[in-house]
């Protein structure tokens, strides 16, 4: 009973009654070991009021504990401050970049995910920011270069792990259309991103190594990296190159900062 109550205040400042209900009893079946192929369907209340879906098995359900619960992207909200850019690269089901609309309710957000299953359920959790004219989502995939790319799907229910390249050995499951990060950009003309969010599943090797000039475009990146990419992209010296200083570390997520105006620009001091 006292592991209930403290469930039902911790989650009724995030979601309506109904959807705490309902978080509670999937969380229930899945102790059990009793999930089907159903869907979960909340409201949240705070920090964005919208409506999600999840997939009641997979990872869905470990992403929206992660970004509502752990709140992996709070530290890169707070360091990069008021934002009227947002960039979501690897943005899943959508839920990281309605938490950082939360945080910015003034931004313009791209939505970018090369999963078709995921990219549905994104536009469905961001739909209510579509309808406000703040969100453009694009199936795609953030890549070197402007050329179409193989998905290769993940072991079951990884929906937070789908990877892409250009050609492999074996016959890809589906193709999607990589685009480098300047063409990306320039979708939505945006000049410059106040916060760029990276978390593409290794893509980023190949996203720093090959061309990158588009940092000459964004204020605060945060990126997640995957394996020894942070060494093998030279991330660190990219960074001082750049003007970056890597501000957090943190286990999740590491961020860096611009450090002055944004380059061949008269402006003034980062926000």
């Amino acid at each position: 009973m006292s592991w209930t109550l403290s469930f039902i205040r911790r989650w009724s400042s995030v979601l309506d009654a109904p959807s705490v209900y309902r978080y509670y009893r999937h969380l229930g079946r899945e102790t059990a070991q009793q999930l089907g192929d159903g869907t979960v369907n909340l409201t949240l209340r705070s920090p964005y009021s919208a409506k999600v879906q999840l997939r009641e098995t997979g990872s869905d359900v470990a992403t929206f504990a992660e970004i509502f619960e752990e709140k992996v992207y709070q530290e890169a909200a707070d360091l990069a401050g008021t934002c009227e850019t947002i960039v979501d690269l690897g943005a899943n089901i959508g839920l990281a970049s309605l938490y950082l609309a939360s945080r910015n309710p003034n931004a313009r957000i791209l939505a970018v995910e090369p999963a078709g299953a995921n990219w549905e359920l994104l536009n469905y959790n961001l739909r209510a920011l579509q309808q406000a004219g703040r969100c453009c989502t694009l199936r795609a995939a953030a890549w070197k270069a402007n050329t179409p790319l193989a998905i290769r799907t993940p072991r079951s229910g990884r929906f937070n792990a789908f990877q892409v390249d250009e050609t492999g050995p074996d016959q890809p499951d589906v193709w999607v259309e990589g685009l480098t990060i300047e063409t990306l950009f320039n979708v939505v003309n945006f000049p410059t991103v106040d916060l760029l969010k990276i978390d593409v599943e290794g893509a980023e090797v190949a996203l720093l190594v090959s061309n990158s000039h588009w940092l000459d475009r964004v204020r605060t990146l945060a990126i997640e990296f995957h394996g020894d990419s942070r060494a093998e992209s030279g991330f660190d010296q990219l960074m001082k190159q750049y003007g970056f200083a890597i501000v957090s570390k943190g286990r999740h997520t590491v961020v860096a900062r611009r450090q002055g105006p944004f380059p061949n620009q008269a402006a003034s001091p980062p926000r």
